[in-house]
């Protein structure tokens, strides 16, 4: 009689443990996951699972797990908004579907985004001047400055009209990594860093229209 019990008791817990990982692994997961730059947000986006004709089962929500952070969003739906991404930082994506019947995906494929810097610059107000210049250097100039990541390519868009130099740091004054030009400047980080993007128009009090961003 023991030895039944034991062997029922078995059972149970096998079909249990099927069951289980039918709820686990018998799912399709979310695919074609993208992240979309932009200016101090990431868009994210996906498509459903895809179930075979007449297998079909219905999302409840999705769980968005942010790979640097360690971070969970959840419920989130069909796009998810990432707001107030500090400039220059990336952050990886993946997604989970949670379906109606209780059941679960695996993850998504991931990828990755990166917070785009765009903003209106006043010519000559020191903002994001390099540190140390001199105060007579903002004349005329207006500066940006923004973390890049080593290895990866940019694009700095301004004024047809105007020149711009893009700088790392020096010993004692910026170094150009991109001689003056004009728009657009592309080149590719040599290392992990704050970067500044001096644009010159030749006169203070003038408004600058500058956006950078990876690609």
């Amino acid at each position: 009689m023991k030895t039944l019990r034991l062997i029922f008791y078995i059972a149970v817990l096998i079909a249990l443990l099927g069951f289980s990982c039918d709820l686990l692994f018998d799912n399709p997961n979310p695919h074609g996951l993208s992240a979309t730059d932009g200016e101090s947000e990431i868009t994210v986006s996906w498509s459903a699972p895809s179930f075979p004709e007449g297998e079909e089962k219905a999302v409840d929500f999705y769980d968005l797990h942010i790979i640097e952070t360690g971070g969970h969003e959840s419920p989130v739906y069909a796009s998810y908004v990432d707001s107030g991404v500090p400039s220059g930082v990336v952050r990886t994506y993946e997604v989970q579907a949670h379906f109606t019947d209780a059941s679960i995906s695996g993850w998504s494929n991931q990828d990755s985004g990166y917070a785009i810097r765009a903003t209106k610059l006043l010519v000559g107000d020191g903002v994001d001047q390099y540190p140390g210049t001199a105060t007579s250097e903002s004349t005329g100039y207006a500066w940006l400055s923004f973390l890049a990541q080593g290895g990866w390519p940019y694009t700095v868009s301004f004024p047809v009209t105007t020149t711009a130099t893009i700088m790392s740091k020096g010993s004692a004054s910026p170094s150009p990594v991109v001689s003056s030009g004009t728009s657009p400047l592309t080149w590719t980080a040599s290392s992990t860093g704050t970067y500044w993007i001096r644009v010159d128009v030749g006169g203070s009090g003038t408004d600058v229209e500058l956006s950078v961003w990876h690609h």
